[in-house]
């Protein structure tokens, strides 16, 4: 073969290399940014939820009482922070960025709680005179959406006991996610300026993910016979 050809063959093969090197890389970056507007926006979510539950907490805790409103913004906030962490945990996992395992307590106990409320306001109903033999409906459509219905001294210590695992998750975000302050809130402008492109090579939802699995297991040594 003369040389001549095989330069150009060389050549060929060099360009296709290339080629190929350049387009897996642009499929790495788009994924890698994918994942880093996800991780962020769920970030996001749940640092909203985790905000809202604390003030609902704090109303039922000054009223004495809660509404069947309350308890559909808690089950949904609490079913968030069960999907968000489960999909943290696997990320860890899946990227191997932990040494430590992560036994989905964060997302247990969030589960619990949504269901603890579910139970509560069904209670509520049934005190209030309504048939709840025949559960047709996720929540009890025939209690008042804003009425303040009062609750058992035993129920409000256990919800006092809720925002406090709720503060908890509160002081981990802001330990370790720039932007959220000690009260849990979060500058948004800023916040997707430093996480929304590259956010996934860093560490912030990493900790996120371990702290909020070491402190809930620690709060739970301390509180299990009141949360169960």
């Amino acid at each position: 073969m003369k040389p001549r050809i095989i330069y150009a063959l060389v050549a060929i093969i060099i360009i296709i290399i290339s080629i190929f090197g350049v387009r897996q890389y642009l499929e790495n970056e788009r994924y890698e940014n994918f994942l880093s507007r996800q991780v962020a926006n769920d970030i996001g979510r749940l640092t909203g939820a985790v905000r809202v539950n604390e003030t609902i907490y704090d109303e039922i805790s000054s009223s004495r009482s809660l509404s069947l409103e309350q308890v559909e913004t808690l089950f949904h906030n609490n079913h968030s922070i069960v999907n968000i962490a489960q999909e943290h945990k696997n990320l860890v996992l899946q990227f191997k960025r932990s040494g430590q395992e992560l036994d989905n307590i964060p997302a247990n106990k969030a589960s619990d709680i949504a269901y603890y409320f579910k139970r509560l306001i069904w209670d509520i109903a049934e005190r209030q005179g309504i048939d709840v033999s025949n559960k047709t409906t996720q929540f009890p459509i025939h209690l008042s959406k804003s009425k303040p219905y009062p609750i058992k001294d035993k129920e409000l210590k256990k919800i006092r006991i809720i925002k406090g695992l709720n503060n908890t998750w509160s002081q981990v975000i802001s330990n370790n996610v720039k932007c959220v302050s000690d009260e849990g809130i979060m500058n948004s402008d800023i916040f997707f300026d430093e996480y929304v492109d590259k956010g996934i090579t860093s560490d912030y939802w990493v900790n996120v993910a371990v702290e909020m699995e070491k402190r809930t297991d620690k709060y739970l040594d301390k509180n299990y016979l009141l949360l169960n």
